[in-house]
């Protein structure tokens, strides 16, 4: 913001204004427009710094602002507006080379199995020095870490003697797990790719993880490919805490933490979804029982169809959604598997309030947010928006038809939402305000450009500030300036 002589004097009648009834004028003024009355003089400047001004634009502007991130003071709410502003104007606009970078990550020798941000996902103020930091593993039998900006390899990984199949971020001291396919579990600084450690013993194989606090222990969950969970304190790894058969027989590739601590797991090979009661599960009598005694709930499909993925309705705090192989969304009720924990197993499973036909074809993805389901099958090129009704039922608000083939992956945050797809392209969607309710406006598409020869785009992951598309064995990213 330009500077002004805050010690000019206020000389012109017309600018001897009371303070608050300057306050009250400014408050039909937009950001720009207070930028530039702040120049008028010393009265206009103070009275256009005010708190709850800037405060009241954000509001009025995003529904959802997460200033958590910024330092305490009385122009927090000025910084988050300025900040916030200019993110959404370049990512909202997308030109090429004026509001993003694009950058290829090459360096995998093998198909990329899975990402993840080492770096804050949240808003971050300090853009001087923030940098957006991505891990990727492969079947090449190596981790490696990017700085997504400068499209730069930071380091490599190298301790897999098989292919890394998933990865985990240990957010509270830097670690990063990794798994591979002979069932090690390395662990590893996230500043250096120094070592820190590894687990053995995971029969099948790796296929995920969660890193979690819970019943007094910080613990990596970890599934295997014969549907086992062993579970591991990451402050005392010399000994594993808990093995149980989750999902016997079948590869254990969903695994999803609830706020309250239940664990949901499923595999898309068949069944139905458990959910676990994880706090007491790590409970001395947990630790030593039976796992089925910690079993508060087991949802299937009426027809049986194998689960794809499950997502928490944030405001419906008992409630999740779960994409079945079919195209169907369920709406669960939970609360009568919250009140089992409580009243002992056995009593008031978890309800199947409503079954939505969705898609064609698998859901592929499922995201929450402002009160509104965002939902993607792998055999369509929809993308749609829904809202929860009364019962259970979903409501379709819209329908986008951006991708010319099947959309493969989507994020969804507070923000925007992204999808890919394997027709090599990436679109970009930001939540717009309309009176008190959330909708999603289709922006523009970002192109896969020299991964043409590749085989489109399988997942997409996406921060504050980037995105990045995973495409056989390179990465795509997006960075956009601030």
């Amino acid at each position: 913001m330009a500077e002004v002589d805050v010690d000019a004097e206020d000389s012109s009648g017309a600018l001897s204004v009371p303070f608050d009834c300057l306050l009250q004028i400014f408050e039909y003024l937009d950001g720009h427009d207070l930028a530039k009355v702040s120049r008028v003089c010393k009265n206009w400047h103070d009275a256009a710094q005010t708190p709850l001004l800037w405060k009241h634009l954000c509001l009025q502007r995003w529904l959802f602002c997460n200033l958590s991130n910024m330092t305490p003071g009385e122009q927090a709410w000025q910084e988050y507006y300025i900040h916030r502003h200019a993110v959404d104007t370049s990512m909202g606009r997308g030109a090429p080379k004026k509001d993003y970078r694009a950058k290829t990550l090459r360096g995998h020798q093998g198909q990329i199995k899975d990402a993840v941000y080492l770096s804050k996902k949240e808003v971050c103020f300090d853009t001087a020095t923030f940098r957006p930091i991505v891990a990727s593993c492969s079947e090449d039998k190596t981790v490696r870490v990017w700085d997504i900006t400068e499209g730069s390899e930071l380091w490599v990984g190298t301790e897999h003697k098989s292919a890394v199949t998933c990865l985990s971020l240990w957010e509270e001291e830097s670690i990063l797990c990794s798994g591979d396919q002979d069932g090690d579990v390395h662990m590893s600084d996230c500043s250096t790719g120094q070592n820190r450690g590894s687990l053995r013993g995971h029969d099948g194989g790796v296929t995920k993880m969660a890193a979690c606090k819970s019943g007094g222990y910080t613990v990596l969950l970890v599934g295997t490919g014969q549907g086992d969970i062993k579970i591991w304190d990451l402050r005392n790894t010399t000994a594993c805490l808990k093995t149980f058969p989750a999902v016997p027989g079948m590869a254990l590739n969903i695994l999803s933490l609830h706020k309250d601590k239940i664990l949901a797991v499923a595999s898309s090979d068949g069944g139905g979804m458990k959910l676990y009661d994880l706090e007491r599960l790590l409970s001395p009598e947990g630790l030593t029982g039976d796992a089925k005694d910690y079993l508060v709930g087991e949802l299937e499909h009426p027809s049986l169809q194998h689960t794809c993925c499950i997502t928490w309705l944030s405001w419906k705090p008992n409630m999740a959604a779960i994409g079945y192989e079919n195209g169907d969304i369920g709406v669960w009720d939970l609360k009568p598997a919250s009140s089992v924990r409580t009243h002992g197993r056995g009593k008031s499973p978890p309800v199947l309030l409503h079954t939505t036909s969705a898609h064609v074809g698998a859901i592929r993805g499922l995201g929450v947010v402002h009160k509104m389901l965002v939902s993607a099958s792998a055999q369509d090129v929809h993308l749609k928006t829904w809202s929860l009704q009364n019962g259970g039922i979903l409501t379709e608000e819209k329908t986008y038809v951006d991708h010319q083939g099947p959309v493969t992956g989507i994020h969804v945050d507070n923000y925007k939402a992204v999808s890919c797809s394997d027709d090599f392209s990436i679109r970009v969607y930001q939540w717009r305000r309309e009176g008190g309710r959330r909708v999603l406006d289709s922006k523009y598409t970002l192109l896969g450009g020299s991964l043409q020869r590749a085989s489109g785009f399988q997942g997409v992951l996406s921060d504050y500030t980037s995105c990045v598309g995973i495409a056989g064995t390179v990465m795509k990213s997006y960075t956009f300036t601030t």
